[in-house]
């Protein structure tokens, strides 16, 4: 090991356990995450605890890669050894988000492991109050201890809109929140110990600045690491005659350049699939194309084919255009966990529109209420293995058919639509947004990282606002405010714009000529004059009608069916 550095694995509860505390120097960029790849961290996390993914080489917990540190020289004030972050800050500031909600998730419950998340979020407290573990290299250092560090922070909202780094901060807090504020307390009490203890990096120190940097670029710039399609290529290649080689070669490398970034992600999807999700993924690849026949067959009839379903549903090329836009409205979940078996049915069907889209309208209901029922990324998965399960077997049209919801689910669904946006901001988006297309007739093509929820009636209006003369009472005005007829979506520049206006205001904001095109569930307040208690529930009424008539959420017609657009019989023989 060269003088002045050292190289250790540590676990999580190990690295931030130490007496260190770990600053974001200032010509670090700022924090930049956002809740696309904050949800795939957890979701990784998830897989992983629950065996769904290849463990790591050493360990079977999961492995968050290098971090590099900076030890700096001790100051004699300091209550602890500070080590600037020279390449890992997006994992350990989001992290250091997970934890925190946990923190306050546990604290609600009265679980013990808040004694034990505490200290990893902070050192030993000084005059000037907690020493934390993450401090960030900005100005909005002061806004992550407010909304995120101080304990109970995860229920604090800022009373202004936020932008930028400060935006991404609470963005990423609240996705985690909604992922797991439904939580049982035993799964909080699982995840906390596997992230702590099961999860771990390779954490390189050095005392030399310039040398960090050295070491920094090589792992950033040099060579491009051994993937596992790489491996899987030469495996599969390797096994054919040197005839037929050449040409395999040539068909593998425009399966590359067709999924770009993707292409290893396909081999996961084959082995769940297979219904081989708990095996590594190479030797799990190895044996099914021990299993197809010779790797000339599993070319041919598993790993060719699903590629180019892999490619027509990420390039929204489906045979019609239906089923493009059910795999648009799949793909704006942010994870990828529903991919299998959609392309699994593809697969059986062949394509075949009159039986794929009535597959895919039941399929993508069943994943927008998982996400109403706000389970967490290993439910879903179970729930979606079942559907592969299902398929496998020929039983997607039994009465118990996993593709339908319970009386329970759509009940509690019906429950949780009352005050979706203080469960999960995300999830309540994606329901405007979905309700949008359906309320317009035809699909209006937002991007969701466009657009943004809006209050009309403020969370937090001013003392002098008209708004508490309309609503003079706290009660009412809290539960007023949180009605998803309150809700409308506008792009993040109107939201910030808005803010706490009256509501003529905020209105000519919403309709100003230059925000096109305007959303059809924001367009139904055009003209009003007034916004009251009543308006807010009457429009409550008409969205959650709209929500049961798109996903046939009547608790009484659960478990029918006979409903339209979801009858098994359209499906036909599996």
């Amino acid at each position: 090991m060269p003088t002045g550095m050292t190289t250790e694995t540590l676990y999580l509860g190990d690295l931030l356990g130490q007496r260190l505390s770990f600053r974001v120097p200032n010509y670090q960029r700022p924090y930049s995450w956002t809740i696309q790849e904050a949800g795939q961290l957890l979701e990784d996390l998830e897989l992983s605890r629950a065996g769904e993914l290849e463990p790591g080489e050493a360990s079977d917990g999961h492995f968050f890669g290098a971090m590099l540190l900076v030890a700096l020289p001790p100051q004699a004030d300091d209550a602890s050894d500070v080590r600037d972050i020279v390449d890992g800050q997006q994992r350990l500031v989001t992290l250091t988000i997970l934890l925190a909600v946990l923190r306050d998730l546990a604290t609600d419950r009265g679980l013990a492991i808040v004694r034990d998340i505490e200290p990893l979020l902070s050192t030993e407290s000084s005059v000037d109050g907690p020493c934390r573990r993450i401090v960030l290299g900005g100005p909005e250092n002061g806004f992550f201890e407010r909304f995120v560090l101080t304990p109970g922070a995860s229920a604090a909202m800022p009373e202004f809109d936020v932008e930028g780094v400060e935006r991404r901060i609470l963005d990423v807090r609240e996705h985690f929140v909604g992922e797991l504020v439904l939580r049982e307390a035993e799964d909080l009490e699982c995840l906390f110990h596997y992230l702590a203890h099961s999860c771990f990096a390779t954490v390189i120190t050095t005392g030399n600045i310039d040398r960090a940097h050295r070491i920094f670029t090589i792992l950033n710039n040099r060579g491009r690491p051994l993937a596992r399609n790489d491996i899987l290529k030469a495996h599969l290649l390797g096994m054919m005659s040197p005839p037929l080689r050449d040409a395999y070669t040539g068909r593998w490398q425009a399966m590359e350049r067709r999924l770009g970034d993707r292409f290893e992600e396909l081999f996961s999807h084959i082995r769940t699939i297979a219904g081989r999700s708990r095996e590594r993924i190479i030797s799990g690849v190895g044996d099914l194309i021990g299993e197809s026949g010779g790797p000339e067959r599993f070319f041919d009839e598993t790993l060719e084919p699903y590629a180019q379903i892999q490619a027509a549903m990420i390039d929204g090329h489906g045979p019609t255009a239906e089923i493009s836009r059910y795999v648009a409205y799949l793909g704006w979940m942010g994870s990828t966990d529903w991919m299998a078996p959609v392309m699994l049915w593809w697969r059986t069907c062949d394509g075949d529109p009159a039986r794929l889209e009535p597959f895919l309208r039941r399929f993508e209901r069943l994943a927008f209420c998982l996400r109403l029922l706000g389970i967490g990324a290993d439910k879903r998965l179970s729930r979606f293995n079942a559907v592969l399960a299902a398929i496998r077997s020929g039983r997607l049209n039994a009465p118990d058919s996993p593709l339908d919801l319970t009386r329970e689910e759509t009940r509690n669904i019906a429950h949780n639509l009352r005050g979706l946006h203080t469960r999960s901001q995300l999830t309540c988006k994606l329901l405007l947004l979905r309700l949008n297309d359906e309320l317009a007739g035809s699909p209006q093509g937002l991007d969701p990282q466009l657009y943004t929820v809006e209050h009309v009636l403020p969370q937090r209006p001013n003392r002098a606002s008209a708004w508490r003369t309309v609503f003079p009472s706290a009660e009412e005005r809290e539960a007023c405010t949180q009605s998803l007829g309150n809700l409308v979506i506008v792009t993040r520049t109107q939201n910030d714009r808005a803010r706490n206006m009256e509501l003529a205001r905020k209105l000519a904001i919403y309709f100003a000529p230059e925000h096109h095109p305007m959303p059809h569930i924001t367009r139904d307040l055009e003209g009003i004059a007034e916004w009251g208690p009543s308006d807010i529930r009457a429009r409550e009424e008409r969205l959650l009608a709209a929500v049961d008539r798109l996903w046939l959420l009547d608790s009484s017609k659960a478990g029918r069916t006979s409903d339209p657009g979801v009858a098994p019989a359209l499906l036909g023989p599996n």
